[in-house]
């Protein structure tokens, strides 16, 4: 049973929406460049974690999100309940893991998801078991 933490270090950013335009008679889709940074920003970081074989099972993970605390915030608020939505925020990590970490998303079977505010600076703590 293969199990990898780490962490990456930045601000996270949710997935954003697919972006259309028109050239001509044709129709292109994009991913937004803040998305598309974000996750090579993710591949990079991960890379260094890959395992010797890809996963190909069933997989548990964990995603903890530290995100930028306002300085107007007090102290004992600790969840971050505003957007971006974790949902968001999750898929851009799946997305950005795949075919470094596990063959793909789909083999997450279970996902934990947090936002918090942080403390000692941001990014996101991945925890990655099989199962």
């Amino acid at each position: 049973m293969k199990r990898i933490t780490f962490r990456i270090i930045g601000n996270p950013a949710a997935k954003g929406r697919p972006r259309f335009a028109r050239r001509g008679n044709f129709v292109k889709t994009y991913t937004p460049k803040k998305t598309e940074s974000w996750e090579n920003f993710i591949r990079l970081q991960a890379i260094r974690y890959k395992p010797e074989s890809l996963i190909d099972g069933p997989i548990k993970m964990q995603l903890d999100f530290y995100l930028p605390r306002p300085k107007s915030l007090s102290k004992k608020v600790i969840y971050h309940a505003k957007k971006p939505d974790i949902e968001n925020l999750a898929k851009s990590v799946l997305d950005a893991l795949q075919g470094i970490i596990y063959t793909n998303d789909s083999r997450v079977c279970q996902l934990v998801c947090r936002k918090k505010y942080s403390t000692d600076g941001y990014g996101v703590l991945v925890d990655i078991t099989e199962i």
